[in-house]
């Protein structure tokens, strides 16, 4: 009796038919696909920013549709993992620098750095930075000059002589 011989098996896909899924060998996928992720995060801020600003009791219909419709595009974006982070009224954190661009402000009676207005949200993609924010703080600056200020620095500068 013979034994059965088993048939043959089907040849190997290529090498580049099969899908690359390690992002660590596409970096420019990758950053090229981030980039575009946090310029699309921020015109959706924007576009809720400027939302919530006008009279909700004026809006017409028009406008209560791309209010729900930019919602729901920013819901959809942190289904995937992404994050706006919109910093504005926290306390600004020496070495943040990494995550946003500040522009300090000396601002008469502020006491701590804080951030008072946001040009641009921090975006994050699964916990990772994708997006520079960038913001205005109000850092300690001086007290508004008073008439005796005036006259010791013209004392100082040899003017009252």
């Amino acid at each position: 009796m013979v034994a059965p011989v088993a048939p043959p098996e089907p040849p190997a896909a290529p090498e580049a038919a099969l899908p690359n899924t390690d992002s660590a060998e596409r970096p420019d996928q990758t950053a090229r696909l981030d980039r575009s992720i946090a310029k699309v995060a921020v015109c959706l801020w924007e576009i809720r920013r400027k939302l919530e600003a006008s009279d909700t009791a004026q809006q017409d219909r028009k406008l209560r549709l791309l209010n729900r419709r930019a919602e729901a595009a920013v819901t959809a974006l942190e289904d995937v993992g992404v994050e706006i982070d919109d910093p504005i009224g926290r306390r600004y954190v020496p070495g943040s620098e990494a995550s946003m661009t500040p522009h300090f402000e000396p601002t008469p009676g502020t006491t701590t750095e804080q951030i008072v207005q946001t040009v641009a949200p921090v975006v994050y993609r699964d916990k990772r930075l994708i997006g520079q924010g960038e913001v205005f703080v109000a850092i300690p600056g001086p007290a508004h000059a008073t008439a005796n200020d005036a006259d010791m620095t013209a004392g100082l500068n040899g003017a009252g002589d």
